[in-house]
């Protein structure tokens, strides 16, 4: 029996999509389709003034780029203020900052943190010690601190997030974040 044209077109579509198909599976489990690129640019630059937007029970992250340039140990300008764009509720407010790193890591770094901060070491984060009243504004810090331990490379580009969490004042505070700072 001869072959027709139409099957060999059919053969070599075949042939095709199976390699297609191979390949793929190759690469998403080699890795190679994922990478990790730290040169996205933000809107906001190590230095300018930040406010972040804080609604009632709710998470928010800033993040800024920052290059690998400066030296651990360095306290660096850096203000960030908190706005409560609430009409009727008052919340408490708790803050952390970390460095997204190239390797794919989480480093937390210090906040030269205003007035009316507590930091507590068991989780990282800083706390009001009151409560944010509608419509008000609180500065959560001046300035970064760059610790000593932190492992940074002049020839990479990082990202700096600053993450602010609150709850209003009908939760329990110790219920939802394990920790009473209002004593």
């Amino acid at each position: 029996m001869k072959k027709d044209k139409y099957f060999y077109s059919w053969l070599f579509a075949v042939i095709i999509l199976a390699s297609l198909l191979a390949l793929s599976i190759y690469l998403g489990v080699s890795g190679w389709y994922f990478s990790n690129d730290n040169t996205r640019v933000t809107d906001f630059q190590l230095g300018n003034n930040i406010e972040i937007e804080a609604n009632k029970n709710s998470a928010n992250a800033v993040s800024l780029n920052f290059n690998g340039s400066f030296l651990c140990g360095e306290k660096l300008n850096q203000i960030v203020a908190i706005k409560n764009y609430e009409q009727d509720y008052e919340f408490y407010v708790r803050g952390k900052a970390y460095v997204y790193t190239s390797a794919n890591e989480f480093q937390p770094i210090s906040l030269i943190t205003t007035q009316n901060w507590i930091f507590n070491e068991n989780d990282g984060y800083y706390y009001f010690k009151d409560t944010l009243p509608a419509q008000n504004k609180i500065s959560l810090c001046s300035q970064i601190y760059l610790d000593e331990s932190l492992t940074l490379k002049s020839t990479e580009n990082y990202v700096i997030t600053f993450l602010i969490e609150t709850l209003t004042v009908d939760h329990t505070i110790e219920a939802f974040w394990g920790y009473n700072f209002i004593e």
